[in-house]
């Protein structure tokens, strides 16, 4: 049986991290939200920064349903069938409710302060514009239209991680869950 793990959670709480980690490990097939968002910025040659990815989400969930990137994922990965495969960034309950009828799906609600997050924004610079956020902007950003949902998500999460330690922390925590998965 293959084994789907959806992650939810807010903007630097470790998703990409336990991504990479279940890549890495066990060459897990991933699937990003944002990555089919990238792919339209970079064509259209628009900078690569989140108020850009929210846009061009907004507009398509305004266009063709808030469903709409969830029903391009579920298709690839029942098109691309995986020993593991990995959903990272669930943001929107009708997302999540396409999904969650994936066979061998869980979610994970993986988290971490406010002040944790904060810090990693400065230091990742993955978006063009995160390195120069105040703390007053990240927070803020944190009621934006595609992070109200999240926490409430996360209170329906099979599993929840607390990242607010080391790697190894994390990927202990993460082993854990897999070995309940198997």
């Amino acid at each position: 049986m293959s084994i789907i793990i959806g992650l939810t959670g807010e903007k630097l709480s470790g998703k990409g991290t336990v991504s990479k980690f279940l890549i890495e490990k066990y060459q897990a097939k991933h699937y990003r939200f944002s990555k089919i968002l990238d792919d339209i910025i970079e064509r259209l040659y628009l900078p690569k920064t989140r108020e850009n990815e929210i846009a061009i989400a907004l507009g398509l969930r305004d266009k063709f349903g808030n469903e709409i990137l969830a029903h391009v994922l579920k298709k690839d990965i029942e098109n691309n069938p995986s020993e593991i495969s990995i959903i990272d960034g669930i943001r929107y309950w009708e997302e999540y409710n396409i999904l969650k009828n994936l066979l061998g799906f869980n979610l994970i609600y993986i988290t971490a302060p406010l002040e944790v997050r904060y810090q990693r924004a400065l230091v990742r610079s993955e978006k063009a514009d995160e390195n120069k956020l105040t703390i007053e902007d990240f927070t803020k950003q944190e009621s934006g239209p595609t992070e109200i949902i999240i926490k409430d998500l996360g209170k329906e999460a099979d599993y929840q991680i607390v990242n607010d330690q080391s790697f190894e922390e994390l990927y202990k925590k993460v082993e854990e869950i897999i070995s309940k998965l198997k």
